[in-house]
């Protein structure tokens, strides 16, 4: 015999973009006949309203979660109502650990592991917290079997369903789950277990745990960029992947650059209709754009060659001119230049081949006059005119010429790399397709604003 639930009243909080309720309606008629979703939706609307009170009590409220989650006997529902309760914790839980509150002696010393939690969620410190939301995900994932079965888009009431990559429940709340807490091994294994191997569900399960990491990878990581540890991990992932046309979310995903520009052509001549054919055909017509870029020092000295590197891509004919500046330039100015301000010295020709990927080529001025000077290239465009940074450009880093005989301490600029790139023309980019995830449809989000914090979940 099922439990009636006894009719309940909750406020609905209508968030306006300030993040201020401006009205309130009462929600009825939350029985157990219902399919569930709407217990969830007005349990939501709950938490909304009573987050978003200068005295928000956040026992108060997932006190309120749980108790209809520990009494429901639909194991969906429960797992969500367990889901919801850990997106709250975890907004609380931010508010915790936000730029306002945070002191790192006290976050060290109160993030040691206790024997004794406390009964109250404030009286918890930083990693005790976690634990706790630790705990509630993996309450919403304890009936996998049950979960697995349960199509996401049954739950379009309550989760916006984005993309509909989440073939079931489980891979919804197993995904947001991994995304709640700092690292779990076991919720990973899970989701890869139960997802299809190149499936464009299984690339962003990819694409969000390439880039977590644990403390002693954190540690390691802090001596060299993380970002080229992650993206060896995305690309390993794609060279398995490669002959699967989901794998171009994670081509897409890594950093765009000529490096990229051999595997940008061969996924397109494999997967020409891919829905990720758009977003990569773009970058590929970023890379062809003709381009010129200059590399030189910053400092010469007077009895030195003005020594310019010069490389680029689909460029043939080059021009590069020295200016000299005038001596009231502002060297600290950063904004655009007017060349009237510059007088011309020297120019030279180069022609680099035309290729996608030309062969740099070093170019020398002859030996120079103490001074500041700035060296700017022209390219002949695909339309037989020259194409040149124009009467005004832009300019961060300049030349400096220094006289042999005077101290050091009087050069302008520190030693370093000069770099000038020129490009055209701008691409005409189409229309692409970004996959969206699923999410719990929070009508807004969820705030904690006491204590002065703003915590968006």
């Amino acid at each position: 015999m099922k439990k009636v639930i006894t009719t309940i009243v909750f406020l609905l909080a209508v968030i306006l973009n300030a993040g201020a309720v401006e009205k309130l309606q009462p929600f009825e008629n939350i029985n157990a006949s219902s399919d569930g979703q709407e217990l969830v939706d007005a349990l939501i609307k709950y938490s909304i309203a009573e987050s978003n009170k200068p005295d928000a009590d956040i026992d108060s409220i997932v006190n309120r979660v749980d108790s209809y989650a520990e009494n429901e006997t639909r194991p969906d529902i429960k797992a969500l109502l367990y889901y919801l309760s850990a997106k709250i914790l975890f907004g609380y839980t931010m508010k915790y650990s936000s730029a306002e509150n945070f002191n790192l002696y006290d976050f060290y010393n109160e993030s040691q592991e206790s024997d004794d939690r406390p009964s109250s969620i404030k009286e918890c410190n930083f990693t005790q917290l976690n634990n706790l939301l630790e705990e509630y995900v993996k309450m919403s994932l304890l009936d996998e079997n049950e979960l697995l079965s349960r199509p996401l888009s049954n739950y379009s009431k309550i989760i916006d369903l984005g993309s509909n990559i989440c073939p079931s429940l489980y891979h919804f709340l197993a995904l947001e789950g991994y995304n709640l807490v700092t690292h779990d091994d076991d919720i990973l294994k899970a989701l890869l277990d139960n997802c299809e191997p190149g499936s464009a569900f299984h690339m962003q399960v990819i694409l969000r745990t390439a880039n977590r990491f644990s403390a002693k990878i954190y540690a390691e990581l802090l001596d060299r960029p993380y970002v080229v540890e992650e993206m060896g991990v995305i690309q390993g992932y794609y060279d398995k992947f490669e002959d699967n046309e989901n794998c171009g979310a994670l081509l897409e995903s890594m950093p765009m650059g000529s490096a990229m520009f051999y595997q940008y052509e061969e996924y397109l001549s494999r997967f020409p209709n891919s829905s990720y054919a758009n977003a990569i055909t773009n970058r590929l017509n970023r890379i062809k754009v003709k381009r010129v870029l200059l590399y030189s020092n910053n400092e010469f000295y007077s009895n030195d060659s003005l020594i310019v590197t010069v490389g680029g891509c689909y460029t043939d004919d080059v021009i590069l001119r020295l200016y000299c500046l005038n001596d009231y330039f502002d060297v600290n100015r950063l904004g655009k230049y007017n060349l009237d301000s510059f007088t011309f010295v020297e120019e030279k020709k180069v022609k680099l081949g035309g290729l996608a990927f030309n062969d740099d080529q070093q170019v020398a001025f002859s030996p120079k006059a103490f001074g500041r000077y700035v060296i700017l290239p022209s390219f002949l465009g695909n339309d037989g005119r020259w194409v040149s940074p124009g009467d005004e450009f832009m300019c961060y880093t300049l030349i400096e010429v220094n006289d042999e005989k005077r101290p050091d301490g009087e050069m302008l600029f520190n030693k370093g790399d000069y770099a000038f790139e020129l490009s055209a023309p701008k691409p005409e980019l189409l229309e692409e397709y970004h996959i969206t995830l699923p999410s719990l449809n929070t009508n807004g989000g969820l705030w904690f604003s006491n204590r002065n914090t703003n915590t968006h979940i």
